[in-house]
């Protein structure tokens, strides 16, 4: 299929999904992710947060995901979706983590995810602000300019070398809705050569310190 009428295809299925089903994944989402969050605390290990998580989900009646919980402690933030973490990190009184989560309900996919920092360091807060800071800029760029997914991550890229940030994930944002990945565009919001329909999309934010081996994550819905 060439790209034309791979794109074509996309908008097809952005305007077949429902705006609303979306939205309330989208709140959802965020609901569970803090949840989530809460039970994330200092001595606790990755793989003792993951399982925390499965039992949110479940205590959500979450029976299907989208992807794995990603959460990752200290140098694992280093880590994309793409990547196993190095080690089962414990997360310490001064440190940084980050959480991911995809769900499925009726059939629609919510994904959300943010960074939290535990302590003083500086460098974790900048990090943590900065990931907050770029998707919130990539937000207001998107509704006053209405670029295409090209642009709106050049855009991103730029920003980041302005914070002193590198980022740290291709391919980058990405469809929601009714399993876009096995209907419409799958290469990623960066790589998208035409507009982003709001409430269509998942903006990911992912950067990691020029400085320290550390990184942050933030993601959410483009609307």
């Amino acid at each position: 299929m060439c790209i034309s009428d791979l794109i074509e295809k996309t908008k097809l299925y952005t305007t077949q999904n429902s705006v609303d089903a979306i939205l309330y994944l989208s709140i959802l989402a965020k609901q569970i992710l803090d949840d989530i969050a809460r039970e994330i605390q200092p001595g606790i290990s990755e793989s003792q947060a993951t399982e925390a998580a499965y039992l949110t989900f479940k205590n959500y009646c979450i029976d299907k995901l989208w992807h794995q919980p990603f959460i990752r402690f200290n140098q694992n933030t280093l880590c994309t979706f793409k990547d196993r973490s190095m080690k089962d990190y414990i997360l310490q009184e001064e440190d940084i983590a980050f959480i991911d989560i995809g769900i499925v309900k009726d059939g629609i996919e919510g994904d959300v995810g943010k960074t939290i920092v535990f302590g003083c360091n500086k460098e974790f807060i900048r990090l943590k602000d900065v990931s907050e800071i770029l998707f919130q800029d990539a937000i207001t760029y998107w509704r006053a300019d209405n670029p295409t997914g090209i642009k709106l991550y050049e855009f991103i890229y730029a920003q980041s070398k302005k914070h002193n940030v590198l980022f740290n994930l291709s391919p980058a944002g990405h469809l929601i809705g009714a399993f876009p990945h096995t209907h419409a565009w799958t290469k990623g919001a960066n790589t998208y050569p035409d507009k982003l329909v709001s409430k269509g999309w998942i903006l990911e934010i992912q950067i990691k310190s020029l400085t320290q081996p550390f990184g942050a994550f933030y993601e959410g819905l483009l609307v």
